[in-house]
This record gives C-alpha cells, sequence and structure tokens, in this order.
C-alpha cells in the first residue's frame, strides 16, 4: 500500500513538474517577450518625443547644414560622363603648364574610386625650369575647387650660383564628381 501511495505521489510530482515545464513556463517567457516589446516601444517613443521636442532647434540645424552643402558642392564637378569629366580636366592641367612653361611628358588616369561621390585620380609627369615649376606649384595650389594635389614629387639637377636649375617630377592630384549616374561615355 505504502509503494502505491509512494507512486500515486510520485505521479502527482511528475504532472506537477510537466505543468510547470509546459504551461508556467511558457506563460512567463511569453510575458518577458512582451515586457521587453514594450520597452523597445517606450524607448521609441522616448526618443521620438526628444525629436519632436526640439524640432525647431533641427530646423535650424537643417538649414545651417543646408548652407554648407551648397558651400561644399562648389568644390566638385558636375560632369555627365567620366570621359567628359576625364577630357575637361586634362585640359584645364594643360592649359596651367603650358602657362608656366612646364613640358608634361606623361598624363595618365590609374584610378577611378567609385562611391556616391566619384573620386578620378590623374598622374602627371613633367620636366622644366624650377622657378617655373614652383610657380606653378603655387598656382595649383590656389585650385581647390579644380582639384585636389595628393602627391607632389620633384627631382632638382644642374643647381648653379645663378640658376635654380632643371626639375623634373611627378604629380598625383585627385578631382570628385557629384554626379552619381557617371558613364564611360
Amino acid at each position: 500500500m505504502s509503494t502505491l501511495r509512494n507512486r500515486k505521489n510520485l505521479l502527482l510530482v511528475v504532472a506537477l513538474l510537466a505543468a510547470i515545464r509546459f504551461i508556467v513556463v511558457p506563460v512567463f517567457d511569453w510575458q518577458q517577450e512582451n515586457i521587453d516589446d514594450i520597452t523597445a516601444k517606450a524607448t521609441r517613443l522616448n526618443k521620438a518625443e526628444n525629436v519632436i521636442a526640439r524640432k525647431e532647434t533641427l530646423a535650424v540645424s537643417l538649414t545651417d547644414v543646408e548652407k554648407i552643402n551648397e558651400r561644399t558642392k562648389t568644390l566638385y564637378h558636375s560632369f555627365s560622363s567620366t570621359n567628359e569629366m576625364k577630357l575637361s580636366l586634362q585640359q584645364q592641367v594643360e592649359k596651367k603648364f603650358s602657362q608656366h612653361k612646364v613640358k608634361i611628358k606623361n598624363f595618365t588616369w590609374p584610378n577611378e574610386l567609385e562611391g556616391d561621390i566619384k573620386e578620378l585620380r590623374a598622374k602627371i609627369f613633367f620636366e622644366g625650369d624650377t622657378n617655373d615649376i614652383a610657380l606653378l606649384h603655387m598656382d595649383l595650389s590656389d585650385q581647390a575647387t579644380f582639384f585636389n594635389i595628393v602627391e607632389w614629387t620633384i627631382y632638382i639637377r644642374r643647381m648653379k650660383e645663378n640658376s635654380l636649375g632643371e626639375a623634373s617630377g611627378s604629380l598625383v592630384f585627385s578631382a570628385y564628381n557629384l554626379s552619381t549616374n557617371l558613364e564611360a561615355k
């Protein structure tokens, strides 16, 4: 009889544990998921209320950013094709070099970096009088909207007491285009 009673007690304990495992635990898990969901929604609501409270400040900031963006756009080109941009830049650079009597030995376009704003890089090998190259360097440095000088290498030779000599070297520059749908026409 006592074994029968022990079995009944054991069966009751097993039934109780099964009820806890399959009924109570899922209810607690469900409640915890709901608490987590409500907490996340409360956080989002708080952030949205903060944004609404700062609406006027954000509008002023947006206006300031738009002004800065318009000024920054002057530093970039806006060509419809890569080749059109390359041709225009190369003509402008060759004109600057010829104005300063510096000979271009080679002009290449080794890199095109993709992204929201397309970056083109060019490498120029040149030679000429050191004084003329120094004047060219100063002139090109003033061309912030034209392009950015990435690398400038100069080798000077035949310097004398009364002459700066001759120089040769290379120049790497990059130019940026805002047009996001460029094609290599």
